[in-house]
């Protein structure tokens, strides 16, 4: 699924609570993860199974929040 296909999450506490709801569900087999969207500014969901390597700048800002 495209990026641009998939639903926006504005905040790490919404995408939270959405894939922690979607996650109890005893009939769901995989889990979600989310990740930032650097194009949207946003945070998406994707299945575990399908978690992308980093980018190099997604690699800097999470260097530059540690150190901050």
């Amino acid at each position: 699924m495209s990026c641009e296909e998939k639903k926006r999450f504005k905040s790490k506490k919404m995408v939270a609570t959405f894939i922690e709801q979607f996650n109890k569900d005893p009939l769901v087999k995989e889990t979600l993860t989310s990740y930032w969207c650097q194009r949207h500014e946003g945070w998406h969901v994707s299945k575990e199974s399908n978690k992308r390597p980093l980018k190099w700048y997604e690699v800097l800002d999470q260097l530059k929040k540690k150190i901050s």
